[in-house]
């Protein structure tokens, strides 16, 4: 996710929105592939497969710092193992891109 998450910032930062979408919806398909939840990864799965048809570029308006912000929290929840603040994070991104 590391790896996704640098992806992410990199092509935000060259302004080439196609591969900051890529990037964005692989960084959450690594979380999903991490999970051992067969009914939730089946679902994000299907969910993921959906978005990436019409991907080509993250939402209009959408505050490209604040998800930077949420992905870069979410990792860190993960390394330390907290539940309550990974959640967080990935409601605060669902925020940012469905606004």
């Amino acid at each position: 996710m590391k790896q996704e998450a640098a992806t992410f910032e990199k092509a935000l930062k060259s302004g080439n929105a196609e591969a900051a979408a890529r990037a964005n919806v692989s960084f959450y398909a690594a979380l999903t592939e991490l999970s051992v939840n067969r009914a939730l990864r089946e679902a994000s799965e299907a969910a993921q497969h959906l978005v990436r048809l019409g991907s080509k570029e993250l939402p209009p308006g959408v505050d490209s710092d604040a998800l930077l912000q949420a992905h870069s929290t979410l990792l860190t929840a993960l390394s330390e193992g907290d539940a309550g603040s990974a959640d967080e994070a990935l409601q605060r991104a669902r925020t940012i891109l469905t606004r």
